[in-house]
């Protein structure tokens, strides 16, 4: 008979992630570089992005912060301990007009910010930081992003904790978003997308070819030449339901603004 979405084993999936990332004492160690260890594929259009994890080991609640260089893409050869500081001022903010910060998507609780472009310690200003309040022996998981302000960005969802292995295809032009989500397995989340528009008033979303809720849950703005910050797009939330039951336009997500 036909195994429906519900007798299936929802496992499966994190216990094949979490075989990938183990640790195999028999196994040959890979090249420092070589991109072979933990790295999961990402479809096409989603671009790249920094995941980091914070944990809060103590028995108590604590605001833990992240440095900067772990909030920076490394450089295509890697880069050790000594290095770190000298690739942080190189790309810090202030050296490239492209530089309009990150977005930053907190997993487990589905919050979205806007980070600044970084500073190095000879430039003015603190250095920016990501800094969480967790509970005793909380995890959060951050995925953080370049801002892209003229082209729409798929900025990650909180069907799974990758941000990337729930979406089939994505593709996206001035005025449209398509996305398609696996639909192996009933689910009902969120996606967050950026759209790099200030006005949602035009903004129409069909989720399973119906008319999709949305709302408006961050500013990504850009800063100017005198340090203040210029709006350039908005960060919208989708609310999706995958039924897994063969309906054609299942998963299927179409925004246009």
């Amino acid at each position: 008979g036909v195994k429906l979405a519900e007798d299936r084993d929802h496992n499966v999936e994190a216990t094949f992630f979490a075989r990938r990332a183990s640790f195999q004492f028999d196994a040959e160690i890979p090249p420092p570089n070589e991109r072979k260890r933990s790295c999961i594929h990402a479809p096409k259009g989603l671009g790249t992005w920094t995941i980091v994890s914070i944990s809060n080991w103590s028995d108590r609640p604590a605001v833990l912060h992240i440095p900067p260089p772990a909030l920076l893409p490394p450089p295509s050869s890697g880069f050790d301990e000594n290095e770190a500081d000298t690739f942080l001022k190189e790309h810090g903010a202030g050296q490239s007009d492209d530089d309009h910060g990150y977005h930053v998507l907190a997993f487990w609780s589905s919050r979205y910010t806007w980070l600044p472009p970084q500073t190095s310690a000879n430039e003015q200003g603190p250095e920016q930081t990501l800094s969480s309040r967790l509970a005793a022996h909380e995890t959060e998981i951050f995925h953080v992003k370049r801002v892209e302000p003229e082209f729409p960005q798929y900025i990650g969802s909180d069907l799974h904790f990758s941000c990337c292995k729930e979406v089939l295809v994505f593709t996206a032009t001035t005025s449209t978003v398509k996305i398609e989500l696996k639909t192996d397995y009933n689910r009902v989340g969120h996606v967050f997308v950026f759209l790099p528009v200030i006005n949602t008033s035009n903004i129409r979303v069909l989720v399973n070819g119906e008319p999709g809720r949305w709302v408006a849950v961050g500013n990504t703005p850009k800063v100017a030449e005198n340090g203040s910050p210029r709006l350039v797009g908005r960060v919208i939330r989708v609310m999706v339901v995958v039924h897994a039951g063969g309906d054609e336009d299942d998963g299927r997500i179409v925004i246009d603004f």
